[in-house]
């Protein structure tokens, strides 16, 4: 079995719209939000963490930023986690994605900048990572998944960002991903980002939403740990809130 924790859209770097006090509580509180998950990812002893894109809110964020950022991923240690840019921050030439962070992180924090497998897990699973590089597209970034399955392969995860063609809620131009994407391209989990708001579809699909509210809106504020026992089985998913403040309702 492989237990591993799946989260997303962190928008680090976020300027609030209003500057009540309400709203500046919730962009403060995303650092305490980042710990909280790594404490949850030591407590329940997971293999390693995903983060499916809007890592930060725009690229180009002062360089002061991203030292914070670089900090706060230090609670992590020595947990393994794997960030992909997303349409906030795609990995666009000149990003940090592409020319290297000012700063240096965490020799646990893994930065994926282009398409690839990583084996992880002493090769018990196949991460199948789309970072995005534009933050529109028509283009389905699951796409890069498809190609020669062997029955022998390892537990298949697709990690990337974008909008699931779903319920009239896809929108083509937002790197939009067919609802039948884990079964095209075999994968036994689809980690995803971009949606805000928990979502959850058939079974192996997850967006876990913002991982700290800046509103009242419902279902934010989590993460998804996810336990897989072996290639094909059901993914156990179970939602965990890792919010270090709920914005009052307006």
């Amino acid at each position: 079995m492989i237990r591993f924790l799946h989260s997303a859209d962190w928008h680090w770097g976020r300027i609030p719209k209003s500057q009540d006090e309400n709203a500046l509580r919730a962009v403060r509180a995303l650092a305490p939000a980042i710990c909280n998950l790594a404490k949850l990812g030591h407590r329940e002893k997971v293999d390693f963490v995903l983060v499916a894109g809007d890592v930060f809110d725009a690229n180009g964020l002062p360089e002061d930023s991203y030292k914070r950022f670089a900090e706060t991923m230090c609670s992590f240690d020595p947990l393994p986690v794997y960030l992909i840019s997303g349409n906030h921050d795609p990995a666009c030439e000149g990003s940090v994605w592409k020319k290297g962070f000012p700063c240096e992180l965490p020799e646990n924090i893994h930065v994926l900048s282009s398409p690839c497998h990583v084996e992880l897990c002493e090769g018990q699973v196949l991460l199948l990572a789309n970072p995005v590089e534009t933050d529109k597209s028509t283009e389905d970034p699951t796409e890069f998944f498809s190609g020669s399955i062997d029955s022998g392969d390892p537990i298949r995860i697709g990690f990337t960002h974008g909008s699931l063609m779903v319920d009239d809620l896809g929108k083509k131009d937002e790197h939009p991903i067919l609802a039948d994407a884990t079964h095209r391209h075999s994968l036994d989990y689809l980690a995803l980002g971009h949606w805000h708001s928990w979502f959850e579809y058939g079974g192996r699909i997850v967006y876990p939403g913002v991982l700290q509210p800046w509103n009242s809106k419902p279902d934010r504020g989590k993460v998804a740990l996810v336990e897989i026992d072996r290639p094909g089985a059901i993914p156990r998913i179970f939602p965990r809130s890792c919010a270090a403040h709920f914005p009052k309702m307006s």
